[in-house]
């Protein structure tokens, strides 16, 4: 991962470093190249950049947008090539007749069962060229590069939410120039970074026994959230040492038995795992802490005894000693309480102690606590999300609206105490962007945004969704096959299955299929377009789930290069299939999952619904008709649920934090595009 790349995906900003030179005509040409290339996928320098440009040499710059050029194109899907089976798509495809697009297809799996890769083979069409009329994006020239990169860095430890492998790579390139990491929020990453440098003295920044079990965890590999099945690596001396010396600090003063109470099962094995009892002498506090765990002297933890219902204990009380944890459980809270109205007032005592971002998950659970439908995602196994359409026990319409006022009054109490913002409007356009509480699971994007985000599609008359794969390079012949399909499940108003696109069937009124590939030993590609306007009308679907599939079982994150992603285009036979310039988004497939849902079409309303979520199939058959119920299921979930929305969260702050009498400014799309941003400095 390089420095450039990161600028480039997280600020759209450029940085190089030259001697300053007198303009001369090699340079200039140099500069028109590269800002002919970049127009072609959307993007243009602005004048910082350009002017900068053109008093370096011509070498440098040449050499330089070489580096950008390929930056953009991996980050569009557009640094490979695309071959669909059928090259003249869409028009081939809708107009060949079933008997050939059947033989074709037979002749293709008759390929793989002989080891051959049979393609049908056509003469490409010439096509009108594809005009562009979308505005370009705009590069910014990073005059201090250090400082934004820095900027970042500050920001990903800042981060409320735990990291993505693609924050942990970044952050570990960022480290690699330098840079330094301090003052973690979320203590998940504060263990993923300390494991990571390999570096005991990082350590140092541990503020609770809690952050040493993660640490350990994270050492081996593990995830440091405490997922269920989480195991202890062997740990060597060293670190042995350095974890068994800091709990000892920490445990000093005898608090460490109230936290190990939660997880006393992970930490009987840690124990096993330091040889606390080779350290004994010279760290005495953590030999007590291990004492009374191993003896079962450590108490019933405060959730357990809330759980429980502790005979004769005030259980309002009791969950006022954990605020955060009194938000979480709030729901649970009210209607298992005799008096709703006292639990609430119990709750906004210590409203102001717990972090905002749990405050607006917390409101946002109560808001749709009666969507008909929920998902539940369980600590890392993202694929195995679960439905359940059981009703929660209900609660007076007045609790419930209390308890969204004390949750929100708290939230902007807490805002009001940070540095005036001055003159502020948020745009409206916010109101499209779901905040991104989970970021974990998520993959490289183009515009990464929070699950359930939606996109207007505007006038654009096709919708083509693409996906790019190639076989695995191993030694093994037959396992090195990849068979990744993407389909189409049209649904209606009551998100019953109404037809489907897929390798299967490759028309389906105003939708039509590239053809399905079966093996991609350079590459392969598959579309599949929709008429927007014609939708509806066709297939008398409200919503449509754009799905990938590993059909021959490999989850994504096994696989060497996979990618998919979503085209705007007014003119399906213009330009090539596939055109940088109209790609709204792309994004790399990496879940630990063979099927993936990244899009749902809202055809009512013209907009695709952001989600990238994993989904597990049942039993041995990988493809849409044998997940169509899942697909339902997740596409009523994300339709009936209300989101909180990056404009709620920055409003709040207008609320909280904005004063007259400075520059007017508008709070823009721009953070909604920066989970770090939003993440750090809003959320």
């Amino acid at each position: 991962m390089s420095t450039s790349e990161i600028l480039f995906r997280r600020r759209r900003a450029v940085a190089f470093n030259a001697p300053t030179v007198p303009a001369d005509r090699a340079t200039f040409v140099a500069l028109s190249s590269l800002q002919h290339e970049l127009e072609r996928l959307g993007f243009t320098l602005d004048e910082p950049a350009l002017l900068t440009a053109l008093n370096s040499p011509a070498t440098v710059i040449e050499g330089w947008a070489s580096e950008l050029v390929a930056i953009v194109r991996k980050s569009l899907g557009a640094h490979v090539s695309y071959a669909p089976m059928y090259p003249n798509f869409p028009r081939q495809v809708e107009e060949a007749s079933d008997g050939e697009l059947w033989l074709n297809a037979v002749l293709h799996y008759f390929g793989d069962t002989v080891g051959e890769r049979i393609m049908p083979v056509y003469v490409k069409h010439g096509r009108v060229a594809h005009i562009n009329t979308r505005p370009l994006t705009v590069l910014t020239f990073a005059e201090d590069e250090i400082a934004v990169l820095g900027e970042i860095a500050q920001q990903l430890a800042l981060q409320s939410a735990t990291w993505s492998e693609t924050d942990v790579a970044d952050i570990a390139a960022l480290t690699a120039e330098g840079l330094v990491f301090d003052n973690f929020k979320n203590r998940a990453n504060f263990a993923t970074f300390v494991a990571s440098t390999d570096d005991v003295a990082t350590l140092t920044g541990a503020r609770s026994v809690t952050d040493v079990l993660r640490v350990a965890l994270a050492l081996g590999g593990q995830s440091p959230e405490f997922v269920k099945g989480g195991r202890f690596a062997s740990i060597p001396r060293r670190w042995r040492k350095a974890l068994v010396s800091t709990l000892d600090t920490l445990a000093a003063d005898g608090s460490g038995v109230d936290v190990v109470r939660r997880r006393v099962g992970l930490w009987k094995v840690l124990g096993e795992r330091l040889h606390v009892s080779e350290f004994r002498e010279v760290a005495p506090h953590a030999a007590v802490l291990f004492d009374s765990i191993r003896s079962g002297d450590a108490p019933r933890s405060l959730r357990s005894a809330i759980q429980a219902g502790t005979p004769g204990a005030d259980l309002d009380s009791l969950r006022s000693q954990s605020p955060s944890e009194f938000a979480r459980d709030l729901d649970w809270a009210l209607r298992t309480s005799d008096n709703p109205e006292r639990t609430l007032d119990a709750f906004r005592s210590v409203a102001d102690k717990v972090p905002t971002r749990i405050l607006w998950q917390a409101l946002n659970a109560l808001r749709n606590r009666d969507a008909g439908i929920r998902a539940f995602l369980p600590k890392g196994n993202a694929a195995r999300v679960q439905f359940s359409t059981e009703p929660l026990a209900p609660l007076a319409a007045s609790v419930v609206s209390t308890a969204e006022m004390f949750l929100y009054e708290a939230i902007v109490t807490q805002y009001a105490k940070l540095p005036a913002l001055g003159d502020v409007t948020v745009d409206p356009a916010l109101r499209n962007y779901a905040v991104p509480f989970q970021v974990r699971t998520a993959g490289t994007a183009f515009r990464p945004l929070g699950r359930g985000s939606r996109i207007p599609i505007g006038d654009s008359k096709f919708i083509r969704f693409f996906m790019w794969w190639k076989d695995l390079d191993t030694s093994d012949s037959y396992r090195n096959r990849v068979d990744l399909d993407m389909s189409l499940s049209f649904m209606d108003e009551d998100f019953a299955v109404t037809g489907e696109v897929a390798f299967y069937n490759l028309t389906n009124g105003a939708a039509t299929h590239s053809g399905d590939i079966t093996s991609a030993p350079n590459g392969a590609a598959e579309f599949v377009d929709i008429r927007s306007e014609a939708l509806a009308a066709d297939n008398g679907a409200r919503y449509v789930a754009m799905s990938v599939t590993s059909y021959t079982a490999q989850p994504f994150n096994t696989l060497t290069d996979a990618l998919a992603g979503v085209m705007l285009r007014n003119d399906s036979g213009h330009g090539e299939v596939f055109e940088g310039t109209s790609v709204e988004t792309a994004f790399s497939l990496t879940q630990d999952a063979v099927s993936v849902v990244p899009f749902i079409y809202d055809i009512e309303k013209r907009e695709l619904i952001w989600l990238d979520q994993a989904v597990s199939t049942r039993g041995a058959f990988y493809y849409a008709g044998a997940a169509r119920g899942r697909f339902a299921q997740m596409t009523e979930a994300v339709v009936r649920r209300a989101p909180v929305t990056v404009y709620e969260v920055l409003s709040a702050h207008a609320e909280a934090r904005g004063t007259e009498g400075a520059a007017p400014a508008t709070l823009g799309e721009d953070i909604a595009f920066s989970p770090e941003t939003l993440l750090s400095d809003w959320l």
